[in-house]
């Protein structure tokens, strides 16, 4: 298209390009993985609840993972005004890793007692009956 300009005729081409995106990536890529990443994190349930250091280790851990993976996947993605999908899905994963990590700490604080070695009343009630690594 040429229109005529102060300093003389201006051109003007125009080209329209069609892009979509593939959410097969998406999914594979981001949902996928941080899936499995908070999934592992059931494991910190194996831990025994005594040894916080054990649990917060795992546990920020895998929060450090999915914050280096939103890293990354943030730049995989156009730039919104709105909240897309997937980055409320990475927010979701952060919420229960956070959560996970706050009962690590409650169940520590308010639940876990020591037993001293020299503890004779096997039914006490503190572990409610269940001792795995003590014999009555």
């Amino acid at each position: 298209v040429t229109k005529p300009h102060d300093k003389g005729m201006l051109s003007r081409f125009d080209v329209v390009v069609h892009v979509q995106h593939k959410p097969e990536f998406y999914l594979w890529n981001v949902v996928f993985v941080l899936f499995f990443v908070t999934l592992a994190s059931i494991t910190a349930f194996e831990i025994d609840p005594q040894d916080l250091p054990a649990r917060a280790s795992l546990l920020l851990t895998l929060l450090l993972t999915t914050t280096s993976y939103k890293l990354v996947v943030v730049t995989w993605m156009p730039v919104k005004p709105y909240l897309p999908f997937l980055e409320k899905y990475i927010l979701v994963c952060f919420t229960l890793l956070f959560i996970m990590i706050a009962e690590s700490v409650i169940a520590k604080r308010l639940r876990c007692t020591n037993i001293d070695d020299d503890d004779k009343n096997v039914f006490d009630g503190v572990y409610d009956f269940t001792y795995r690594f003590r014999t009555p």
